[in-house]
């Protein structure tokens, strides 16, 4: 990248679509780490969320992003209603984290009307802008479930367990589970014309029998 002055136009000697780099730096699976964490949040964040999450219970915590903070008509149509996560928000035995980093207070008060529980979040957190304090967080967490929004990318850089809530337009996986760059992110597509509450039931399946020990009846 050679920077030119402010308002001329900027000239490369070379030039790479970012989605073609693996061609010449990782051309197998094999090549990329087993694990994919290179974030290290910072350990007295990381103490402070521990605490907090404690005083809530012996249950496992599971953070929560459902939508990408714009939304336009298109980008809608990549995002479950809200009524598909109430499904999955009523899986018992589960203690539910706010990651949604921007004003979501009308749609957490649906979530709990519909599942009839509570989603926890601290007001004097920024989730948003606070990335350390957000990484640490995700960190501490026993699972995360997301649509593809930068909680995903932020769970997979730490090594956090997660499950992406996918449209199906993920190319980063290769027709796999999950993208190298992020191993311990299981995308779980919808598959049309499957509805989303199928997709939820199979996160729900996921979170049952890695986290709560249950097995899915066969």
């Amino acid at each position: 990248d050679r920077r030119e002055e402010p308002g001329t136009e900027a000239r490369w000697d070379w030039h790479s679509p970012l989605g073609s780099l693996p061609r010449w730096l990782r051309r197998k699976r094999s090549d990329f780490p087993a694990n994919g964490a290179y974030l290290v949040p910072d350990p007295a964040r990381r103490a402070r969320w521990r605490a907090r999450l404690d005083a809530l219970g012996p249950e496992p915590t599971i953070g929560l992003c459902w939508r990408s903070g714009l939304l336009t008509p298109d980008r809608r149509r990549h995002y479950a209603p809200l009524t598909a996560w109430a499904r999955l928000l009523a899986v018992p035995g589960v203690t539910w984290i706010c990651l949604q980093y921007d004003e979501c207070g009308d749609e957490l008060a649906t979530f709990e009307q519909l599942a009839g529980i509570r989603i926890h979040r601290w007001p004097d957190e920024d989730l948003k802008n606070d990335l350390e304090s957000v990484a640490a967080l995700v960190a501490e967490l026993d699972g995360i479930v997301t649509a593809p929004t930068a909680i995903s990318s932020l769970a997979g850089a730490v090594g956090a367990r997660t499950w992406q809530v996918d449209s199906g337009s993920d190319w980063t996986i290769g027709g796999e589970r999950a993208s190298p760059w992020f191993p311990t992110v299981e995308v779980v597509p919808r598959r049309l014309p499957e509805s989303w509450d199928a997709v939820m039931d199979r996160v729900a399946g996921g979170i049952r029998s890695s986290l709560l020990g249950r097995a899915e009846p066969g």
